[in-house]
């Protein structure tokens, strides 16, 4: 009776086991990394998976598991290579997954977890680069993580392709290729802008102070497609809608977040073509765009942003007025009824939420409505035109528009065609107050300097005091008429040593600056030019913007850099070229490829102009085909820098040549092993300036795209050395240090060979950073060594944490791995030492489930240590003290056979096998047959035919099924006296025996821990 009670417990135990396993978790989550998107689940427990591809752009994975993982799948991000996840069933759990075109797969199970990665396509399709403004906007406050980003108005790639990343730079590496001042410079500059810095940080502290204070969690409405998707998002009324180029009926609005219902339902707006949907929007909500192309979404949050303002160009031809948006990456112009009043509605779509009209705003002739993303124009007479053209959208009327006039248009703060917004009276280029008259300063061309020059120091001495003076103004003005930067200079300090006080004269100043920014003398041109008397002089923004470039501080010469260029054209030749050609390059890191193409004009084809100087000419092509790049016209980009690539000018030879490189690698046309090669042989073409600083930190980030960590760490420390202010070097160590974390913080890690991983870890260990993070890339090699059998040094890493981070169960727990390391590396009497320690700790932890089961591991461990001490009789006394359980029953019958007390473990493995609940209706796993065999060896050697012959009788047909039957039946026939080889095999398969081990294995292979204390 006792027996088959016995049967029963155990039945009952199994088939509610059997029944609590039916619904388990399955854990969800998604990221993006450089390259590729990941997608992971994770079971309760590990399990068999499928992957197919019902199409090109379709994955589906089934694991054989029932679980409701619907509200992770709505929480999980839109990411660019893995748009959308949909849930097809949840017994078994099936989930379809929409990717990229051509993009390339892989997946693999580890431990419990299931990964799949998605790589960027060939093409580049889901290649994220760098926007900014084409014209600056109001400055706000960096925006805290998980917060929607502010807009700008351009979705034009603002970057050099040589300092373009294949996904979005992070804040670091962005503002390393931005290439900052240095300190003493900005201290300069700081000295006569602190009124504007302390403006600055209140908008910060407001921002923030704002962000804190918002009274519920955003609502977030994301739209996703298969393939490319020009949307608009507008609001009037109270009512947000969505307007979406594509006819497909699943790029349906998705709303997400606390107040959701506040927003819904999406009700369909009928449009022939395309789709639209109209929902609610609450009064006190901001909107925000994010995305574009495939994957949108829009952020609405109570006290959000309001949409900044975008301000029209209005264009001008006699009495016909216009007003221009600048818009990117446009789509087809829509005209449809307006939904709320019946009026035509244009709309134009974008594939960029960076291109967007702007807060609302209303017109005599029209409204603007207020627009996320796109452009929303709802017209209140009937001849109301709305045109696109290349670079955005004209809205005019014949006869033109009713708008105010242009003498009003600065008061009313309207930004001006050709125009600064400054307080003088702009003349005919936009300008005030024109500065610079080269061609009156010359006197001449080039041979006649000398000639003019001797002629005015002969009559000198019959001049006054102030007319010497005057004279030595008009020589220097000739010198840098003449593109004579350091003459022009010598005869400036030469007035200023006769008259010191004409410092206080603002046109000195201007000239001066001038002379010193043609002489190179680029910080004293920086503290002329930025004098606060200089401010109202529109011209001096060019020289401006000009001496910032130079010195790297490309941001700030954006925006300075006047709307209006064509002023420029009227400097002779020798001044205009290096002066247009340097300003080109600002407006192209700025985005502003309009600009910048007209600038290049002036130089490329200018009135009466013989030929370019050679270096102008290599500038010249190198910034043309940056401009092609930004239009997308790649094949005349590399036309034009393979050209330099096999040049003579040593600068651009280099520029190109990273330039083309980086170009390439996004593209995917050259492999990481290939741009390595490239930039080696660039590594010694230019040396000295941050173009060196350059041209290794993008060689550090291709080492490590082909695996070469500590090469690619080496170098950028080299790089950090060859930065040309402290600003430079701290971003290059910080970019060294998130390049560091990410790889010791991700599962990356597992794919470094240890020895290579230690050698990371403690060469750049100045890149390990102090707290959690430090102490969670310390744990995390210690578990990657851990798992490659390096036990020594895991035990050495797990000891410096146990020892002086952790306390608590923490410390309990890291302590209980170090002692299954010790064990694993047959050190039983070390284990037991740190057991004690740990047992210690535990005394002041307060009871819990988890102290408890923490417990029951030692005992087990402390009773396998014992053992392999040698007091196997001690560790089956505590055995006997810790009941009945799986564990307990195979360690018992571990010690057992180890010392060779056959009885006993022939008893602990038959509770063994019933523990495991054989079938005898289903064939034996390799496991199970194991343990049959085991036991037959121990009953054969205590010499227990009887139980012997009975377990024979139960299991020699599915044995026989095995590959342990033959050995099965040998070691269980009947016979009277044992052979000496019938004993050998049964010691051969007691030296295979090891029913511990899985224990063990599952400590040392443990997944990371976080630290609770």
């Amino acid at each position: 009776m006792r027996i088959y009670g016995l049967f029963a417990l155990l039945f009952i135990c199994f088939t509610l086991a059997s029944h609590a396993s039916v619904a388990q978790e399955v854990k969800l989550r998604n990221s993006a990394h450089d390259g590729y998107g990941r997608l992971v689940l994770e079971p309760s427990s590990r399990s068999s998976y499928e992957i197919t591809t019902p199409s090109d752009t379709t994955l589906r994975i089934e694991i054989p598991r029932e679980a409701d993982i619907q509200r992770q799948v709505q929480a999980l991000r839109v990411l660019q290579n893995i748009q959308d996840v949909r849930v097809v069933s949840s017994n078994p759990v099936t989930l379809e997954i929409t990717i990229p075109k051509g993009s390339r797969t892989r997946h693999l199970a580890i431990g419990k977890r299931i990964i799949l990665d998605v790589y960027d396509p060939p093409s580049g399709a889901t290649t994220t680069q760098r926007v900014q403004s084409a014209a600056p906007k109001e400055t706000v406050a960096p925006t805290p993580k998980d917060e929607p980003a502010p807009k700008q108005a351009s979705a034009v790639p603002a970057v050099p392709a040589e300092e373009v990343e294949a996904e979005k730079l992070s804040p670091e590496l962005e503002a390393f290729a931005m290439q900052s001042v240095s300190d003493e410079q900005k201290q300069a500059r700081e000295e006569r802008q602190q009124e504007e810095r302390n403006r600055l940080q209140q908008a910060r502290q407001d921002f923030l102070r704002q962000q804190a204070e918002r009274k519920a969690d955003p609502v977030v409405i994301t739209w996703a497609a298969t393939r490319e998707n020009f949307s608009a998002a507008f609001d009037d009324a109270g009512q947000l809608f969505i307007y979406n180029q594509i006819n497909d009926a699943f790029v349906f609005p998705k709303i997400v977040g606390k107040d959701s219902g506040r927003f819904a339902p999406a009700n369909e707006i009928k449009v022939p073509d395309a789709r639209m949907y109209q929902l609610n929007l609450p009064e006190d909500y901001g909107v925000d765009a994010e995305g574009g192309g495939l994957s949108w979404r829009l952020v609405a949050s109570p006290d959000g942003k309001a949409t900044p303002h975008v301000r029209p160009v209005r264009q001008n031809d006699r009495d016909d007025v216009r007003l221009f948006w600048p818009m990117a990456e446009m789509g087809k112009l829509r005209t449809i009824e307006d939904p709320l009043t019946g009026m035509p509605l244009f709309i134009v779509p974008t594939a960029n939420s960076q291109a967007y009209g702007g807060a609302g705003q209303d017109y005599p002739d029209f409204t603007l409505l207020n627009s996320h993303a796109g452009l929303a124009i709802r017209a209140k007479v009937d001849d109301l035109e709305v045109q696109q053209i290349r670079d955005g959208v004209v809205v005019s009327r014949p006869g033109g528009l009713r708008v105010l006039r242009e003498s009003d248009q600065i008061a009313a703060g309207l930004q001006q065609e050709t125009g600064d917004d400054i307080t003088m009276m702009p003349n005919k280029f936009g300008l005030s107050g024109l500065v610079y008259n080269f061609e009156d300063w010359k006197l001449g061309d080039l041979a006649s300097l000398d000639t003019n020059k001797n002629i005015i120091l002969g009559a000198m001495d019959r001049r006054s005091r102030a007319g010497q003076v005057e004279d030595l103004i008009t020589i220097a003005k000739m010198h840098l008429a003449h593109a004579r930067g350091p003459e022009a200079l010598g005869f400036f300090n030469l007035v200023e040593q006769n008259i010191p006080d004409i410092v206080v004269n603002p046109e000195f100043l201007a000239l001066r600056g001038v002379a010193n920014a043609l002489s190179g003398r680029n910080f004293d041109a920086f503290k002329d030019l930025f004098d606060e008397r200089l401010q109202n002089f529109g011209e001096i923004n060019f020289w401006k913007a000009y001496v910032l470039a130079h010195l790297e501080d490309w941001q700030q010469a954006a925006g300075l850099l006047p709307t209006g260029v064509q002023r420029l054209a009227e400097y002779p030749a020798n001044i205009r070229n290096p002066l247009v050609l340097q300003l080109a390059e600002v407006a192209l890191r700025a985005g502003d490829v309009q600009t910048a193409e007209e600038l290049l004009d002036m130089v490329a084809a200018p009135s009466g102009q013989v030929g370019l100087d050679p270096w102008d000419d290599a500038a010249l092509k190198y910034l043309l085909g940056e401009a092609a790049r930004q239009r997308g016209n790649t094949r005349d980009t590399v036309l034009l820098w393979q050209e330099l690539v096999e040049g003579r000018d040593d600068l651009y030879r280099t520029r190109a040549g990273l330039a083309l490189s980086r170009l390439q690698s996004i593209k995917g046309e050259v492999m990481p092993e290939e741009v390595v090669d490239r930039l080696e042989s660039l590594r010694y073409g230019w040396r000295g300036d941050s173009l060196e600083a350059r041209i290794n930190f993008w060689l550090g980030k291709a080492y490590f795209e082909t695996d070469q960590y500590i090469k690619g760490l080496n170098i950028m420390r080299e790089a950090a050395t060859l930065g040309q202010n402290e600003g430079a070097k701290q971003r290059i160590a910080e970019s060294m240090t998130t390049t560091f974390q990410d790889l010791f913080l991700t599962d990356d890690l597992r794919d470094v060979p240890p020895f290579e991983a230690i050698g990371i870890y403690e060469q750049f260990s100045e890149l390990i950073p102090q707290g959690q993070k430090g102490i969670d890339i310390q744990r995390n090699l210690a578990e990657h060594l851990a798992r490659s059998n390096l036990l020594d040094k895991a035990v050495e890493l797990f000891t410096e944490q146990f020892e002086e981070h952790l306390k608590g169960f923490d410390a309990a727990r890291i302590g209980t791995r170090i002692a299954v390391l010790q064990l694993l590396d047959d050190q039983p009497e070390a284990a037991l030492e740190k057991m004690a320690g740990v047992q210690e700790i535990l005394r002041s932890v307060p009871a819990s489930k988890r102290k408890e089961d923490l417990e029951f591991d030692l005992g087990l461990l402390r009773a396998r240590a014992l053992s392999k001490s040698n007091r196997a009789d001690q560790a089956i006394a505590l055995l006997e003290d810790m009941g009945v359980s799986q564990d307990v029953n195979r360690l018992r019958a571990d010690i057992a056979w180890e010392s060779g007390y056959w009885e006993d473990a022939a008893h602990a493995l038959g509770e063994v096998i019933l523990d495991e609940d054989i079938s005898l209706t289903r064939p034996l796993n390799p496991d199970q047959a194991n343990m049959i065999l085991s036991r037959a060896v121990a009953l054969n050697l205590a010499s227990d035919r009887i139980a012997l012959a009975n377990l024979r009788e139960k299991f020699s047909d599915p044995m026989r099924q095995t590959t342990k039957g033959k050995l099965f039946e040998v070691i269980t026939r009947p016979r009277k006296t044992p052979t000496l080889a019938d004993r050998e095999t049964l010691m051969s398969v007691v030296s295979e025996v090891d029913l511990f081990s899985n224990f063990l294995d599952g400590y040392r292979n443990a997944q990371p821990v976080s630290v609770e204390n």
